[in-house]
């Protein structure tokens, strides 16, 4: 059963805790057997974090993975809207094609293709980190 990030978080805390405590024991000038002893006690310690750290990594990068995917989605989205905009700016011109409102409509089809770009361009270069593809 896969471990929740707060309990994870609450592990790695806690192995620092214990880190700490053992410096702080270590500050007095241990003897000897009393510096073996605590640096058996940090080899333990960091052997659990070797454990833990992967998992927490692991799930980083799932966390990020999906707010990649995500962004993704939203970037499709965006790619609709500019193309329903474009559509309904083609749709207006055509109704009404006069030679004074020509030039609102070649800037709008042009800021709407120069934002279509931009995002594909965005969706292009997502997809490729997503799926490991470049080109």
């Amino acid at each position: 059963m896969s471990r929740d990030e707060a309990e994870i978080r609450r592990e790695i805390a806690d192995v620092a805790a214990r880190v700490d405590a053992i410096y702080k024991a270590a500050e007095g000038d241990p003897d000897w057997d009393e510096y073996e002893s605590l640096q058996d006690r940090l080899d333990a310690l960091y052997d659990e974090l070797d454990e833990v750290v992967p998992e927490r990594k692991q799930r980083n990068e799932q966390s990020t993975t999906t707010n990649e995917s995500l962004r993704l989605a939203e970037l499709h989205n965006r790619l609709a809207e500019i193309a329903d905009q474009q559509t309904a700016a083609i749709r207006a011109w055509n109704e009404k094609p006069t030679p004074d409102r020509l030039p609102a409509f070649e800037q709008t089809i042009e800021r709407l293709h120069d934002e279509y770009e931009r995002v594909h361009a965005e969706v292009l270069e997502l997809t490729s980190k997503l799926t490991g593809e470049t080109g």
